[in-house]
Parts: C-alpha cells; structure tokens; sequence
C-alpha cells in the first residue's frame, strides 16, 4: 500500500496532495473548502485532523476518536 501511495506522490502535478482511503468518509460536506481556506495561509504546509471511528452501518455512531495535537510546522 505505502508503494502505491509513494508512486502517486511521485506523479502528482498539484500543488496538494491528499489521500481518502477506501473505507475512510469525510467529517461533513465543507472539509475540502476547509482544506482549501487552510492552504490559503502562505506560512501553511501540511493540514490534518481528529480521527474517528464510526459503526460501518451507521457512521453516525461514533466507537471512539483520537485527537491530533496541535503543532504548528515551521
């Protein structure tokens, strides 16, 4: 997996790169303008967030989470 991950970081031509996997779902509709304003910021290089677990049969159950630090890249 992480092959494949490295051959598409080789062969992007955008000035961002993400990755969604194939079972992971976005936390709402406006993350990716969210992303984008984030990027906006010329001091910024790199954006993450909280993870989530959710039931597969309903993903508004939430099984647990994990907090990102806050760090700022310099």
């Amino acid at each position: 997996m992480y092959d494949a991950l490295n051959k598409g970081i080789a062969g992007a031509r955008g000035d961002v790169v993400g990755f969604l996997h194939a079972d992971y779902v976005f936390a709402g509709p406006d993350m990716l303008a969210w992303v984008a304003a984030a990027f906006a910021d010329p001091t910024v290089s790199a954006v993450y967030g909280d993870l989530q677990y959710v039931r597969k049969v309903d993903v508004s159950k939430v099984v647990r989470g994990i907090r990102a630090p806050i760090r700022l890249a310099q």
